[in-house]
C-alpha cells in the first residue's frame, strides 16, 4: 500500500513538472495527441485513481469489505452488498495505462535526440521527414535563423555598442549598432513579426541560451539572441544541448511511469488472490467448529455410553434411554475426522513390524556397523578372529555389509558391489601381512592397520590426500609413513620454453609503416627461501610495448635496416590513454566559417622518453594532434648528446587508428605487470626467461 501511495505522489509531481517545463511544451504539440497535454492529465487523473485505491485496499486488509470485489474477472456479488467496485479492474487498467505512458515518453526522447543529430548531420533526411517530431526540429533551426537575419541587430531592432577587442577579427556590415538593445527579447513583440513566433519555443530557446551558453542550431551564431551578446561572442551550437535534455528529461519521466505501473501491477497480482480467500476462510472455520462440537458432544455423552454398555451389552448401544443417538452419530462423525491419523500411525507400525521381522531373522548372520563395532572395541573384545576373514574392521569411518552380491577382484585385491560399477570400501593386504583400508575418493581418511592390530587413523594424512587430488601432488608411500613430492605444473624439455609471439598491429602509408605489439613479462621458478623445498613464480622482467617505424621503398618492400623502435613501459601508458579524440565533439564546439575567421593553433603534444641501459642516447615518440580531418602525427626522434635531433620519423594516422592502438593497450596492460599469471598461472609456462631480452 506505502507503493501506490508513493506511486501517486511521483505521478501527480512529474505531470505538474512536464507542465511546467519549456522543453515538454515546446515538443509536446508536435507529437501525435499533444504528449505534454497527455502526461499532465493522465498523470493526475492517475494518481487521484491510487489515492483512492490505497483506501480501498486498506479496507481490504482490515477485512471491511462489503462492497469491493478484488477479482478482475469474475463478479462476486457480497452478501447485503448493493454496489459493487472492481479493485482489481482498476489496478490492471492503471498499470496498463502507466506502461503506455512510459514507453511513448521513453521513444519520444530517444528518436527526438536522433533526430536533431541526423537533422545537422545530413543523414536520412528523407526518413525523418514522415515524422510528425521532424517538425519540431525544423521550427528550432528557422527560428534561429529569422531571429538572426530578421531581427537581431536590424533597422527594426537596433543593438548597442560591442567590446571590440572580443570581437576583433568579426565583421559586421549589414548590423545596425545605433540602438541599445543587448538582445532581442524586447523586440520580439510590438512588430511585424509578433504573429509568427511559437512563443513556446522562444521561452525554450531562452532557458537553453541562459544554461548552457549557445545559440544557433547545428552551427554556431556569432550573437547570443537572449543574453548580452556584447561581451564576448558565441562559440557553440546548441543541436547536442537539445538532443540531451530531450533524452534526459523525457526519460526520466518515462521511467517514473514505468516504475508507477510495476507496483501497480505487484499490487493487482497481489489483489488476485484475494477473490478466493473468503471461501477458503470460511471453509477452514466450519471446519473447526465442527470439531470443536464433536469433541464436546464426545465429552458430554462419554458416562451414557459406559451405563449402556453395562446394561444392554458391550455391543448394543443403541438400547436403553439417554442420548444414544446423537452419540453413536458424533462417534461416526468423529470417527471419519480422524481416519487420516490412523492410517499414518498404521503404517508407522507397519514399518516398526518389519523392521523387527528383518532383525529376527538375522540373529544368526550378524550385522557389523560402526556403532555395534565401536561398543566392541570399547567393552574390550579385542580379539578380531571371531570376525569372519572379509568382515574385519579397518576403521570408524566404514560401515560393511554382509551381500552375496559382493565379488573379490584377484588383481587388486578389492570387493565390488554386484549392484554398483564403482569400487565398495574394503581392504587388501600387503606382503608384509599388513592390512590397510582402501583410499576414500570422496576426501575420507586412510587407515593403516600393523601387525600388532592397533588402530591408526591420521587426520592430516587424510587432508593431504583431498589435497594431494586437487593440486595434483605425486606421493611416495612407506610402511610406517606418507612421504609427499610435489611435481612441477609443467616440464621443460632441454630446459627450454616455448615463447609465444603475438601478431602485431600494422598501420602502413605511402612511404611510412607504423608496427604496434607487446612483449609480456617473463616469469621464471625461483627458491624464495632456503628452508623451502617449493619453488615459486616470479617476474624479474616487466613487460612492455614496442612501436616499430620503418620506411618503405618504391616498391612498396619494407626496409628493415631502417627500423626504429620506441619501448612504451607502464609508467608511460597513462599518457597515451589520457589523449580523447573526441574531445571536443563531446563539448560541441563547431565553428561558424561565414562569421568567424579563427586563427590556426597549435595542437596538442604528447611526448614519450625512454634510455636504454648503458646508452647515452635518449628515444623520443612525440604525438601531435593536427588541426585538419581529426589526424594525429606519430613523431619517433632520438636526442643525441643532449642536443642533436637524429633519426627523425613521422607517420599519420586517424581518430580511428589512435583509438584502437589505445584498446590494445588497455588490455595488455595485466600482461606488462605479469598479472596474467596470477590470474591464470597456466600461463606462467609460456612465458619463461630463456633468452637475453632485447629493445
Amino acid at each position: 500500500m506505502c507503493c501506490i501511495t508513493g506511486c501517486a505522489s511521483f505521478s501527480m509531481y512529474w505531470a505538474i513538472k512536464a507542465k511546467k517545463m519549456n522543453i515538454w511544451l515546446s515538443y509536446g504539440k508536435f507529437l501525435p495527441e499533444n504528449l505534454s497535454d497527455l502526461t499532465f492529465y493522465l498523470g493526475i487523473v492517475l494518481g487521484c485513481l491510487l489515492t483512492f485505491l490505497f483506501f480501498i485496499g486498506i479496507l481490504l486488509v482490515t477485512r471491511i469489505k462489503h462492497c469491493i470485489i478484488s477479482c478482475p474477472v469474475i463478479i462476486i456479488i457480497c452478501q447485503g452488498a448493493h454496489d459493487l467496485i472492481q479493485f482489481g479492474v482498476c489496478t490492471f487498467i492503471i498499470f496498463i495505462v502507466y506502461y503506455m505512458l512510459g514507453i511513448l515518453s521513453l521513444a519520444a526522447g530517444f528518436y527526438g535526440k536522433e533526430a536533431f543529430t541526423d537533422y545537422c548531420n545530413n543523414r536520412d533526411l528523407d526518413y525523418w521527414s514522415g515524422f510528425a517530431l521532424f517538425d519540431y526540429v525544423k521550427e528550432i533551426d528557422n527560428t534561429y535563423l529569422e531571429l538572426n537575419k530578421q531581427l537581431m541587430c536590424t533597422d527594426i531592432c537596433p543593438c548597442s555598442k560591442y567590446n571590440e577587442r572580443a570581437y576583433q577579427g568579426y565583421n559586421f556590415t549589414a548590423k545596425n549598432f545605433s540602438g541599445s538593445n543587448k538582445n532581442v527579447i524586447k523586440c520580439i513583440e510590438g512588430n511585424q513579426y509578433s504573429d509568427k513566433w511559437d512563443y513556446d519555443v522562444l521561452n525554450y530557446l531562452q532557458e537553453l541560451e541562459k544554461n548552457y551558453k549557445c545559440s544557433g542550431l547545428c552551427s554556431a551564431q556569432t550573437f547570443l539572441m537572449f543574453t548580452d551578446f556584447t561581451e564576448i561572442p558565441n562559440k557553440a551550437s546548441c543541436y547536442s544541448s537539445i538532443g540531451g535534455e530531450l533524452e534526459r528529461d523525457m526519460g526520466n519521466m518515462g521511467y517514473v511511469f514505468l516504475s508507477c505501473g510495476t507496483f501497480v501491477f505487484c499490487a493487482w497480482f497481489c489483489a488476485f488472490g484475494l477473490c478466493f480467500r473468503d471461501k477458503q476462510a470460511k471453509e477452514l472455520r466450519e471446519h473447526i467448529r465442527a470439531k470443536k462440537y464433536i469433541m464436546e458432544g464426545t465429552m458430554d455423552n462419554s458416562e451414557i455410553g459406559g451405563l449402556q454398555s453395562h446394561q444392554d451389552g458391550v455391543n448394543d448401544v443403541t438400547k436403553g434411554g439417554g442420548d444414544d443417538e446423537n452419540l453413536v452419530q458424533n462417534q461416526t462423525i468423529d470417527q471419519s475426522l480422524n481416519n487420516v491419523i490412523h492410517s499414518k500411525a498404521d503404517k508407522k507400525s507397519n514399518r516398526k513390524t518389519q523392521r523387527q521381522k528383518a532383525f529376527n531373522n538375522n540373529n544368526n548372520n550378524p550385522v557389523y556397523t560402526k556403532k555395534n563395532q565401536y561398543n566392541n572395541e570399547n567393552s574390550g573384545n579385542q580379539n578380531s578372529s571371531q570376525y569372519p576373514k572379509q568382515f574385519k574392521p579397518y576403521g570408524q569411518n566404514q560401515q560393511y555389509k554382509q551381500n552375496p552380491n559382493y565379488q573379490k577382484n584377484n588383481s587388486s585385491q578389492s570387493y565390488f558391489d554386484g549392484d554398483s560399477t564403482s569400487p565398495s570400501y574394503g581392504f587388501k593386504e600387503n606382503e608384509s601381512g599388513s592390512q590397510q583400508g582402501n583410499f576414500n575418493n570422496t576426501g575420507g581418511f586412510k587407515n593403516n592397520y600393523q601387525k600388532n592390530n592397533q588402530y591408526q587413523s591420521n587426520y592430516q594424512e587424510g587432508n593431504a590426500n583431498s589435497y594431494q587430488q586437487k593440486n595434483q601432488y605425486s606421493y611416495q608411500q612407506n610402511n610406517d609413513q606418507v612421504q609427499y613430492q610435489r611435481a612441477p605444473s609443467r616440464k621443460p624439455r632441454g630446459g627450454q620454453f616455448k615463447m609465444f609471439f603475438p601478431k602485431p598491429f600494422t598501420i602502413s602509408r605511402t612511404n611510412m609503416i607504423l608496427s604496434v605489439e607487446v612483449k609480456p613479462a617473463v616469469f621464471e621458478l625461483k627458491q624464495i627461501r632456503a628452508s623451502s623445498q617449493n619453488q615459486s613464480y616470479i617476474s624479474p622482467k616487466n613487460g612492455y610495448i614496442c612501436f616499430h617505424f620503418s620506411h618503405i621503398d618504391d616498391q612498396e618492400h619494407v626496409q628493415n635496416e631502417t627500423r626504429k623502435t620506441f619501448v612504451m613501459t607502464m609508467g608511460q601508458v597513462r599518457q597515451i590513454l589520457d589523449i580523447d579524440p573526441d574531445s571536443k565533439y563531446k563539448k560541441g564546439y563547431v565553428t561558424d566559417a561565414t562569421d568567424i575567421e579563427s586563427e590556426e593553433k597549435d595542437g596538442e603534444e604528447v611526448f614519450f622518453s625512454f634510455q636504454k641501459q648503458n646508452s647515452q642516447n635518449i628515444l623520443n615518440m612525440k604525438v601531435k594532434e593536427m588541426e585538419s580531418n581529426r589526424q594525429y602525427q606519430f613523431t619517433y626522434f632520438e636526442v643525441v648528446n643532449n642536443s642533436d635531433i637524429q633519426h627523425t620519423m613521422s607517420i599519420d594516422i586517424t581518430a580511428g587508428e589512435l583509438k584502437v592502438i589505445q584498446i590494445l593497450v588497455r588490455y595488455a596492460m595485466p600482461s606488462l605487470l605479469g598479472w596474467n599469471g596470477a590470474l591464470d598461472p597456466k600461463v606462467c609456462g609460456l612465458f619463461f626467461k630463456n633468452t637475453q631480452l632485447d629493445y
